[in-house]
């Protein structure tokens, strides 16, 4: 299955103990990772064996096998890809053990209590686009503590027979941030003082890495 293998592997790793990983998780609230007893399991569909080798989770489609590091934490596992962390949430687990008499769905929830939160803090997500000379980058950070950090760049390099032309400049942005429902909501002082919605899908590029596209633009996950 050569690369895509590899690379789509490395996003289904997990933790310590064999049975704490009997289960199902998933990226952005979507299943991605069934792990069932006695090593069988499936990753995106396809039908695999795993186990647990030296602290590192082995995944093996028959022909060939890869290792990739994890921590779990409760009902969170987080992988090491490359250095960058990626965090998957169990699915479909019970819960027995008593609530506290608080409503099942707090009206601030904490950003961390969304899937679509855990694949935001999980690292930076930068953005890249090119026109006309005029290359720009951004670095959006999602820290748990529910406030956003953006860093800007744009340069712009252009030659033309009358003269060449450079020119750059940065700028940054901060705010607060939350996850309802699945809905991503920001703000942005003093434009969006408020925590307004903002219309966000997650896809996955052909190695299986997550793709965040807010607002029509297109940002992966960064150092």
């Amino acid at each position: 299955m050569g690369s895509l293998w590899w690379c789509t592997a490395l996003l289904l790793a997990a933790p310590t103990d064999e049975a704490r990983l009997i289960g199902q998780w998933g990226l952005g609230g979507q299943p991605f990772l069934v792990l069932s007893a006695k090593g069988q399991g499936t990753m995106d569909g396809e039908p695999m064996r795993w186990s647990v080798v030296s602290g590192k989770l082995v995944l093996s489609d028959g022909e060939e096998s890869e290792q990739v590091a994890y921590r779990l934490e409760g009902d969170r596992l987080t992988l090491d890809l490359e250095g960058t962390a990626l965090t998957l949430e169990r699915l479909g687990k019970a819960d027995a053990s008593p609530k506290p008499s608080s409503p099942p769905t707090s009206p601030n929830p904490s950003p961390s209590q969304e899937p679509l939160a855990q694949l935001l803090v999980s690292s930076p997500w930068c953005s890249f686009s090119y026109s006309n000379g005029t290359t720009r980058t951004s670095r959006v950070l999602f820290l748990p503590d529910g406030t956003w950090s953006v860093g800007a760049n744009r340069e712009t390099q252009w030659s033309g027979q009358n003269g060449s032309l450079y020119g750059q400049n940065s700028s940054g942005g901060a705010g607060r941030w939350a996850v309802k429902g699945g809905q991503l909501l920001m703000s942005a002082p003093p434009e969006t003082p408020e925590l307004t919605p903002v219309a966000t899908t997650v896809t996955k590029n052909s190695n299986g890495y997550p793709i965040v596209t807010a607002d029509g633009k297109e940002y992966s996950q960064c150092q």
